[in-house]
């Protein structure tokens, strides 16, 4: 397999394990999740080539600015039973075992390491984000940047790539992704939007201004059906509204000597196959071991027993 060049692929770890881990958590096999993060891996590279790879996942111990912000942040969401926290950490020593470059961080998300990577990227540099949350589709302002996922139901990869395309899939463009769910709110996250506003008015003002700034100053003539009320509800809304958006913004500024500096970060996310620790993988007996092991096959030169 021929890497091309420039070509960063991100997976947004603690998403992919997640995914896994909600397949397979009735699974006999303890390590199914691992088991599947891995084949999602292999079918990734094989599919992208990349010659750059970055794996971000969420630290063990959290990360609490935005709880600090607002307590009720994510507290919809059941607490991780110990399995599933051991598959995580699992699924990142499969990661760092394979010569992935592998963060996590105490001071943001794996979402805000991704940001804060992406920022730092050389602008030659093409990256595709493997993930299906649309609060990363917020970084595909930038040029060169894409997400992508692979779509069980037609076994077939999607992607969506530049801010019209996010437009065109989601209703706004990827400027305005924070801004949509800062009115609207985010239900996953727990995240309460503006009172009385939702999503479909949200995305009609949006597409009249620009951002929440513009909204804001044009409340005495929004241009939307019922603007005398939603103008009412996003005034009386305002301080939400405001704090909705720190939470769903993605942090580019997270300081962790773990995430490579710009000028650094081409070399310290460069990866192939034939980089990688392959033989101790496979002694690792590492969940993925069986295609590793056809993979180092494929890469060395035939021995005599397997010629005969």
């Amino acid at each position: 397999m021929i890497a091309k060049d420039n070509q960063l692929l991100i997976l947004d770890g603690r998403a992919m394990l997640d995914a896994c881990w909600h397949v397979a958590k009735s699974s006999p096999n303890y390590n199914e999740a691992t088991d599947l993060f891995m084949v999602g891996l292999r079918r990734a590279i094989n599919f992208i080539r990349p010659s750059h790879v970055l794996a971000a996942f969420d630290h063990p111990a959290g990360s609490s600015w935005r709880k600090r912000i607002c307590p009720e942040y994510k507290a919809n969401r059941p607490q991780k039973d110990a399995r599933h926290i051991e598959q995580i950490e699992l699924a990142i020593k499969c990661c760092r075992a394979l010569g992935i470059h592998t963060v996590y961080s105490q001071h943001g998300e794996a979402d805000d390491v991704i940001a804060t990577a992406v920022s730092r990227l050389p602008p030659h540099m093409d990256a595709l984000i493997y993930t299906r949350d649309k609060d990363l589709y917020q970084l595909l302002s930038r040029p060169l940047t894409g997400a992508i996922w692979r779509d069980s139901k037609v076994g077939a990869w999607q992607e969506v790539r530049g801010a019209s395309a996010v437009r065109a899939k989601v209703g706004v463009y990827a400027a305005q992704i924070a801004d949509l769910l800062a009115i609207a709110g985010d239900a996953a996250d727990n995240i309460k939007g503006c009172p009385g506003v939702g999503e479909v008015t949200a995305k009609a003002l949006l597409a009249k201004y620009a951002n929440l700034s513009e909204i804001f100053n044009n409340l005495a003539f929004l241009g939307v059906r019922g603007a005398d009320s939603v103008a009412s509800m996003l005034r009386a809304g305002r301080a939400q509204i405001t704090n909705a958006f720190v939470l769903v913004s993605l942090r580019k500024d997270i300081t962790d000597e773990a995430i490579p500096a710009a000028e650094a970060i081409e070399q310290a996310l460069r990866w192939s196959w034939a980089s990688a620790n392959l033989k101790d993988f496979v002694q690792g007996g590492l969940p993925g071991t069986d295609f590793v092991r056809w993979q180092l096959d494929n890469l060395e030169p035939p021995t005599e027993d397997k010629i005969m």
